[in-house]
């Protein structure tokens, strides 16, 4: 079977692996972030290279695309082949929408024009609650890997969507495994 990788995998992998920026803002900005989230960088490239294909939703791309820079554009195509988007379907529509339902325990509890529920989470970084859209896209990936017949599991570090995983049936929503550095052999003999 096959596994699916949210944006912030595929985000986290290019910090690692794409070129440097040419712009000074953003060479600051990315290897702030760099130094921030090696270790989840340095997961997120071992995890896409032991993948043959890459599936994300249509949604991955597009928050890939609203958040990338020339250089991260590159490498995402130097992907070519091995990425495959899974494009949205009414299905999984529906299948997203029963999902904010459930997550928020039930229509009566959903607010009807923001979307919050009681047992929402703010931020752990700024402090605000995320937007309904920002909810509806995580609910669109999480619903795109359960409705998909051959994923098997969900790659994420995005809280909204790991908040989503004891609603899915079908899949399985996890971080990607820890990389361990290759173990360096000694040059000396046990005696």
């Amino acid at each position: 079977m096959a596994a699916m990788v949210d944006t912030m995998v595929l985000i986290h992998a290019c910090h690692l692996e794409s070129n440097q920026p040419k712009d000074k803002a953003h060479q600051k900005t990315r290897e702030y972030r760099l130094a921030q989230t090696l270790p989840r960088c340095k997961a997120s490239s071992a995890l896409l290279k032991s993948l043959e294909v890459i599936y994300v939703s249509a949604v991955t791309i597009t928050e890939f695309y609203r958040t990338s820079y020339d250089v991260e554009l590159e490498w995402l195509d130097q992907l070519g082949k091995r990425l495959k988007p899974i494009s949205l379907s009414r299905p999984i529509a529906k299948h997203a929408a029963k999902l904010l339902r459930e997550r928020g325990g039930g229509d009566s509890k959903v607010c009807p024009k923001c979307m919050n529920a009681p047992n929402e989470n703010a931020c752990g970084t700024c402090g605000r609650s995320l937007t309904r859209y920002h909810r509806i896209a995580d609910a669109m990936v999480a619903a795109t890997a359960d409705n998909t017949s051959y994923i098997t599991e969900l790659y994420c570090y995005d809280g909204g969507i790991l908040a989503l995983a004891p609603f899915l049936r079908n899949c399985k929503v996890s971080e990607p495994p820890p990389f361990e550095e290759p173990k360096q052999k000694s040059l000396f003999r046990d005696l």
